[in-house]
């Protein structure tokens, strides 16, 4: 349904990790946006690089309030550093 919604030139896949500048990779996420220009070799490789990556979240079917404070946490350290924000991505969950 994503694809539906998103120009041709982003990709969309499904469960993988992300590569952080300093080689760190992410817990698995479940739906990863890819940016225009994202090599194509490295598409279903299943372990992306951060500074491609437009957009990723997590699934759930069933949402705490344990799931926000780790999704809270998980914001910050999960994004390409020098990436702007526009405040708290969880706002009120401490």
């Amino acid at each position: 349904m994503l694809r539906e919604w998103l120009p041709a030139s982003y990709h969309v896949r499904t469960k993988g990790r992300i590569l952080a500048h300093d080689g760190a990779a992410s817990r698995q996420v479940d739906v990863v946006v890819l940016r225009p220009g994202y090599p194509s070799k490295l598409l279903d490789k299943k372990l992306y690089v951060a500074s491609g990556v437009a957009a990723a979240f997590e699934c759930k079917l069933t949402l705490t309030a344990s799931h926000l404070t780790q999704a809270k946490k998980s914001c910050g350290r999960d994004r390409t550093p020098g990436t702007a924000t526009s405040g708290n991505a969880l706002p009120g969950i401490d």
